[in-house]
């Protein structure tokens, strides 16, 4: 495994890969986390969107009981007073326990002939100040059908203005007047800007109707109508008050009146007025720049309440709080650690493959020039790579040995006696089967063009750590060819001196020193299997016989009868090692085997 490591280090391409890999886990990481983050975050804004949808109805239908109570002091009286409606609304306490609350009044609705009468006797009415009401009319001025007046307001401190004010004048009033008229039920108005205070608001009206009169139909109850009772309220003191503080530092709420429910319009499609409530972020508090833009979309959500038969279209925009601070930048930090370890990792690797680059180019130069032949096998055997001395050594090409087993199948090993050596003992197979080294194991070779070669061989199994299976061989020779030929011209010419040296005559010498040369040349009958033993050792025999007639010609041509011992000598090792000094060439198989 250390060493597939060892080598993908050096490869370019693993630096590209993993900083690819790093970018895509940091950006899948980013995603992943945003998504969940953002999860949890929805998850919070929804509940607390919830809550206050829910505060606000609420809150509205607890107005809902007040104008019932109203409406129920008209119902057990035919004659309410106006001291009698101040004395009701005082104990209510409107403005400390309903948020919001403006005015409560009860406008009495009037017809035409009925006017004059109606304003005369509010003008001598005194039964909150002694002096009346003497400058009292019904404003704005103008000839109408129908009135539906402002007669009992509270508190009136505050809302002089509103006292006597025609609700019927304005357009935007009517509708709801004439359906809580019609309906018998309690009906809001739509946006409106208050009389007294322009400030925005909204009206809850309840009608009142008089008592004993039927009420089972429309036409039974517009019969029955003498006006509504109303709260009034200001929206932008109403939701602070219900919804918190807090909510509105961590939320937008836009309110819009989308109109009634049975004649339902798209507020994105309303008249830009129609929005009654806009906290615009008013109450968050000064916070430093944010990237959510990068890191978290902003949330939204809208809810529909029910608000006296209308529809109010609620929307709601994240502005902080529902999102942790410690998780709000949590995917771009892991971005940012994910890409900035993938760039270190990738400079890292591509400073690992340079240096094993300028190793592998140091390693390759120093091999290249070693006088010694080295061979890499692989775990099964097969030659995967050698250096430039075992090419000039073997006398073949890289290539032509790339994926064999042997050096060259053709070639018949031997082993250092002349023996043939089966192919499962040669050292690098021994290195494998034993898990020794193999060291100094010589080792011949007869090659195609019939020359011999002979090598001293070394072989060992490499080994990953705590691995039992060799992952390669690497087997390292020299060539000893021309040493081993000269130790054996120097036997050869030490044997044949000592046979001449006890010979006087060529008739007396030939036997003995063909016996010698067999025997140093150790050519025997059981080799003769193996070769042309008998063959070489006849045929050197001839030439040496040859090599003595014409020593013995030169002698009688000389007249003289001493035997040369140094020519015979130098005569038969050229015979058998070739001519030249004593590192000679070897002689061809074709005279020899050995």
């Amino acid at each position: 495994m250390r060493l597939i490591f060892a080598r993908m280090v050096g490869k370019r391409w693993v630096a590209w890969v993993i900083l690819a890999l790093g970018l895509t886990f940091s950006v899948l990481a980013l995603f992943l986390l945003k998504a969940r983050i953002e999860s949890e975050a929805r998850l919070r804004f929804d509940n607390n969107v919830m809550s206050v949808s829910y505060a606000i109805q609420s809150r509205i239908w607890s107005y809902y009981d007040v104008l019932y109570g109203v409406q129920g002091l008209f119902k057990v009286s035919d004659a309410v007073t106006r001291a009698d409606f101040r004395k009701y609304a005082s104990s209510l306490n409107l403005r400390e326990r309903y948020p919001g609350f403006q005015v409560l009044s009860f406008s009495r609705y009037l017809q035409r002939t009925e006017l004059k009468d109606y304003e005369e006797r509010v003008r001598r009415d005194t039964s909150l100040d002694a002096a009346g009401y003497p400058d009292f009319k019904v404003k704005p001025p103008g000839d109408r059908a129908e009135y539906y007046v402002v007669d009992y307001i509270e508190p009136m401190a505050g809302n002089d203005n509103a006292f006597g004010f025609d609700l019927h004048a304005e357009p935007l009033r009517v509708l709801a007047l004439e359906r809580a008229r019609d309906t018998g039920e309690i009906v809001a108005s739509g946006r409106l800007v208050l009389v007294s205070s322009r400030q925005v608001g909204f009206s809850l009206r309840v009608p009142v109707y008089r008592n004993e009169m039927p009420l089972r139909t429309e036409k039974d109850r517009r019969d029955a109508f003498i006006g509504v009772v109303s709260a009034t309220f200001v929206i932008d003191e109403l939701i602070p008050k219900v919804v918190g503080i807090e909510t509105l530092q961590n939320t937008r709420i836009q309110i819009f009146d989308a109109g009634f429910f049975n004649v339902l319009e798209d507020a994105g499609t309303l008249p830009g007025n129609n929005m009654i409530y806009d906290s615009g972020g008013a109450h968050t508090t000064a916070s430093m720049p944010s990237l959510r833009w990068f890191t978290l979309p902003q949330l939204t959500q809208r809810s529909k309440l029910n608000v006296g038969g209308r529809l109010w279209d609620t929307r709601f925009t994240e502005l902080s709080g529902f999102t942790d601070k410690p998780n709000q930048f949590l995917p771009l930090t892991v971005f940012g650690a994910g890409t900035l370890t993938s760039l270190l990792l990738f400079a890292l690797f591509r400073s690992l493959a340079a240096r094993s680059r300028r190793g592998d180019a140091i390693y390759r130069s120093v091999i290249a020039v070693m006088a010694e032949g080295i061979v890499l096998r692989d775990a099964r055997g097969r030659i995967i790579s050698c250096n430039a001395s075992a090419e000039r050594i073997l006398g073949r090409t890289l290539d032509q040995m790339k994926g064999d087993r042997l050096f060259d199948p053709a070639w018949v090993a031997f082993r250092e006696d002349g023996a043939p050596l089966p192919d499962d003992e040669r050292p690098a197979e021994l290195a494998v089967r034993t898990g020794q080294m193999q060291s100094n194991v010589v080792v011949g070779f007869r090659r195609r063009a019939g020359r011999m070669l002979w090598l001293s061989m070394n072989a060992q199994s490499l080994y990953e750590t705590s691995k039992t299976v060799p992952s390669g061989i690497v087997t390292t020779f020299t060539d000893i060819t021309e040493r081993r030929q000269s130790e054996r011209r120097q036997v050869m010419e030490h044997a044949i001196t000592g046979v001449l040296a006890s010979a006087e005559t060529l008739a007396e010498a030939i036997p003995n020193i063909i016996q010698t040369i067999c025997g140093t040349m150790r050519w025997s009958a059981e080799h003769a299997g193996h070769g042309t033993s008998r063959q070489c050792c006849c045929g050197t025999a001839k030439r040496g016989v040859r090599i003595f007639q014409q020593y013995r010609n030169s002698l009688r041509q000389a007249q003289t009868a001493r035997l040369n011992r140094t020519r015979l000598r130098k005569g038969l090792s050229d015979v058998l090692f070739g001519p030249g000094s004593r590192t000679g060439l070897p002689i061809s198989p074709k005279s020899m085997d050995w």
